[in-house]
């Protein structure tokens, strides 16, 4: 054997040995690290999926809190499917502070479904709760529909919002699209969840199993939990393996050429491995590590634009890093173009990112705040003694808001709304927290002055009802001396003349009173103070009142006035007699003043269902048609001269179209000039009792009865009268002296007292307002007294100028028996006197 020949048969099993362990060690130290790298490279691209999936959860977060905003007292439908569009969500629910989904407005559902079910509504509503008490506003939810990212948020008024993406085949090719990688979306089950079994929260945000053997892709799992923090989703990402691969191929390449050259592959080979391998990957790894600073932009450009697997490798990797900061520098842009002051700072305060707004907000450029800390931009000074780190989110808190009050440089003010959400890592720490502050000192100056308007304003209305109350009682006060004394003038002897002036002078007093009404009922009514007392009514009985009360100034005019009720009408109706009466008085009277000859009828006939019509018809002067809407006006009447002949302040119809709007009513005209007018008025027919019955002697009213009638002579009556008028004490008196009854008088409540403690009487006429003791404290006292001593009740009757809604019932709830209004008239003296006696037991006969 030659030495040539153990040369070979020494370098071939050198070259042989070397060779195997070159192998050897290539398999086991470079593909694995091959490997290594196709495991970075698709968990990056695993956290760019997830990363993607929060910008965008906070984006509709953003996006659903602006249009909660907006659309506050506008078209939800409308503005809610132009907010879908615009943002390519598919649904928006809203709830009320209550807690109950409003509105539901879907777009481009899975499967064409056009509605989400209650199961769905309830879930939202919980969801919702839940997600604003901890602060967490986006997240998954399970729908019927298939899961669905979904952002919430809530406006000052209480309403609530919630919009979402379902995550379906739509949403995963659009982001497979996006993101430029095979993206699947798995449901949380089957065998892919035992990858995350046995693994804490924070290890299952991102799972990236050894492939199998022979598998050309890698795989990367991530598991996403619903609000209740239970499985929901699996975000799957698959690449090819192409560090291995071409690892492999490179390795393959490799260990041929040492097989033929053989020992010159052992020492070249090392070389070759160290220089074409080895040293270009730990540079490219070194670079990439450096990826945030240089943007992988140190690498030769050799090394970039060659054609092997490592420049290729090295090509796709920049490529990576080039669109990951395009996207940092896009957002970026977004930041810097917001108007909202926007910064993120270290918990001790330290500045790491503002936007150009924070900046100019405090005269800065923008290089000389970024390391800055936040607390030498808000001083405690500026903020009134406050701390901007006092009050900072924690990792359970993530988020909150505040407003506070800034002083900037130059003295001026302004209000800032502070909204801080918390950035943690892994471990739950916080690391950052970032803020956005919203100049809101517009809306602080608007919400102030729209308080003081509303202050002002309330002030103005309690001064009117405190005007009104006063102006009724000092005005009833003096028109119950004029029209008291009025009737006593008819009870003497008077000469024709003396008679027509009594006349005039009681129709003044009558109208003057009328037009107090009328002004009062107005304002009560645009105060909304209309109050009803409903009750079964029989109709024909309040219709042949009404004609009965206006027969007298119908016969006055020489006209007739007329009375029709039809069969089928309903016998009874629920409605509030008062109201009704005054609304068919007025119309009535209306009717007759304007009628100079002819007729005036009230028709009652059924209406529409469920309704009564009272129609009343004249053949008087008529109304123009373009005058037809001045009549239901405040001050409104068919003749808007200064010099109207008819007389009246164009209050009554206004107040009846407002009183038959309380009660479910209507009322409508119709009218031709020269011919005359109808008017219809409807009222409901209700839930009358089907055990009423017509009120027996409903009329004629009690001034129609003959005057010998009224006489209580020799009936024993002991009557008090307590008025701390002098005039009006007098009127009383002589009214009771008219229908035989000689009564004593009191000045004040005390010397009511003293009277009736001394003196037994029968009844007791008490006015309300007396310097020293009101009525209300008098009648008091009398029903402690009764209660202490025994003894006989009192009867007292409340004669009083105040005569508002409500007026009746505070005398009775203070212990009064009975309540008759200034200016008190003979026959409600009577009736009073007659009620008194019948609670007694003792229905006196007329004499």
């Amino acid at each position: 054997m030659s030495v040539r020949f153990k040369i070979f048969i020494c370098l071939a099993g050198a070259a042989l040995v070397l060779w195997g362990s070159t192998a050897y060690l290539a398999t086991k130290v470079f593909l694995v690290r091959f490997d290594q790298l196709d495991a970075l490279r698709v968990g990056r691209t695993l956290g760019r999926v997830n990363e993607g999936l929060r910008d965008r959860q906070r984006q509709m977060m953003a996006a659903v809190s602006l249009w909660l905003r907006d659309s506050q007292g506008g078209d939800f439908d409308r503005s809610g499917a132009e907010f879908l569009n615009e943002f390519d969500m598919n649904a928006l629910v809203v709830v009320s502070a209550a807690g109950r989904v409003e509105k539901t407005i879907l777009r481009r559902t899975p499967g064409g479904e056009a509605r989400l079910t209650s199961t769905d509504e309830a879930t939202f509503a919980d969801l919702l709760k839940g997600s604003l008490e901890a602060s967490k506003g986006s997240g998954v939810v399970m729908t019927s529909l298939g899961p669905m990212m979904y952002a919430v948020a809530r406006n000052d008024e209480g309403t609530s919002a919630v919009a979402g993406i379902f995550v379906g085949g739509e949403y995963e090719q659009y982001l497979r699209n996006s993101l430029l990688s095979d993206l699947s979306i798995l449901p949380a089950s089957g065998p892919v969840m035992d990858l995350f079994r046995g693994r804490s929260t924070e290890d299952q945000m991102s799972v990236v199993p050894p492939p199998a053997a022979g598998e050309n892709n890698i795989d990367a799992y991530s598991l996403v939990r619903d609000a209740a923090g239970e499985p929901i989703l699996i975000l799957k990402v698959s690449e090819a393996r192409h560090s291995y691969l071409d690892g492999s191929a490179n390795l393959r390449f490799f260990l041929g050429l040492s097989a033929a050259v053989a020992v010159l592959t052992v020492i070249v080979g090392t070389f070759l491995v160290e220089i074409l391998v080895t040293g270009r990957i730990r540079r490219l790894t070194s670079s990439a590590r450096r990826a945030d600073i240089n943007s992988m932009d140190d690498l030769p450009q050799s090394f970039v634009l060659g054609t092997d697997e490592i420049s290729t490798l090295a090509r796709v990797t920049k490529g990576m890093v080039d669109r990951l900061r395009n996207s940092q520098l896009l957002y970026r842009a977004v930041v810097e173009t917001q108007r909202e002051l926007i910064v993120r700072f270290k918990p001790d305060g330290e500045i790491t990112l503002a936007n150009e707004a924070f900046a100019k907000f405090f005269n800065r450029h923008l290089r000389g705040v970024v390391g800055k800390n936040l607390g030498d931009f808000f001083t405690p000074g500026s903020l009134g003694g406050q701390s901007i780190l006092s009050e900072l989110p924690t990792d359970t808190q993530r988020s909150n808001t505040r407003d506070f009050q800034v002083v900037l440089e130059d003295g001026s003010e302004c209000w800032l709304q502070w909204n801080q959400r918390a950035l943690v890592d892994d471990d739950r720490n916080v690391t950052e927290i970032q803020a956005a502050g919203h100049d809101i000192t517009l809306r602080r100056d608007y919400e102030n002055k729209l308080r003081e308007a509303k202050e002002a304003a309330e002030s103005a209305n309690r001064a009117k009802g405190e005007f009104l109350t006063v102006m009724s009682h000092e005005t009833r006060t003096p028109l119950t001396s004029i029209l008291g004394f009025i009737s006593i003038l008819e009870s003497t002897p008077l000469n024709e003349e003396q008679s027509e002036y009594l006349d005039l002078i009681r129709s003044s007093g009558n109208s003057l009173l009328l037009l107090l009404h009328d002004l009062l009922d107005y304002s009560n009514v645009a105060a909304g103070r209309i109050e009803l007392n409903v009750e079964a009514v029989h109709v024909a009985s309040i219709a042949r009142e009404i004609v009965a009360t206006q027969t007298p100034e119908a016969q006055a005019r020489m006209i007739d006035l007329d009375l029709d009720v039809e069969l089928d009408t309903p016998a009874f109706i629920e409605v509030d007699p008062g109201r009704l009466r005054q609304v068919l008085h007025n119309v009535v009277s209306n009717g007759i003043k304007f009628t100079e000859r002819g007729f005036v009828r009230l028709s009652v006939k059924p209406g529409a269902e469920g309704m009564v019509e009272f129609l009343v018809q004249d053949t008087g002067v008529g109304i123009a048609e373009e005058m037809l809407p001045r009549l239901f006006h405040a001050f409104g009447t068919a003749d808007g001269s200064n010099s109207r002949g008819y007389g009246g302040a164009g209050i009554g119809l206004a107040v009846s179209q407002k009183v038959l709007a309380a009660m479910g009513g209507t009322i409508a005209v119709r009218s031709e000039p020269g011919i005359g007018s109808l008017f219809t008025i409807s009222v409901p027919v209700g839930h009358p009792q089907n055990d009423a019955r017509e009120p027996a002697n409903s009329w004629p009213p009690l001034e129609e009865q003959p005057a010998e009638r009224r006489d209580f002579t020799g009936q024993g009556l002991r009557v008090l009268v307590v008025d701390d008028n002098t005039v009006n004490q007098k009127v009383l008196l002589r009214i009771l002296l008219m229908v035989g009854i000689e009564a004593d008088s009191a000045s004040s409540g005390r010397l009511c007292l003293d009277l009736t403690a001394k003196t037994k009487y029968d009844l007791v006429f008490m006015d309300i307002q007396m310097p020293d003791m009101d009525g209300y404290e008098t009648v008091g006292k009398i029903r402690e007294r009764e209660e202490r001593e025994g003894g006989g009740h009192l009867h007292v009757i409340a004669c009083t100028a105040f005569s508002l809604p409500g007026d009746r019932e505070k005398c009775i709830r203070a212990g009064m028996d009975d309540y008759v209004s200034k200016p008190v008239r003979v026959d409600a003296i009577v009736a009073a006197i007659l009620a008194a006696r019948r609670d007694a037991g003792e229905l006196v006969p007329f004499a």
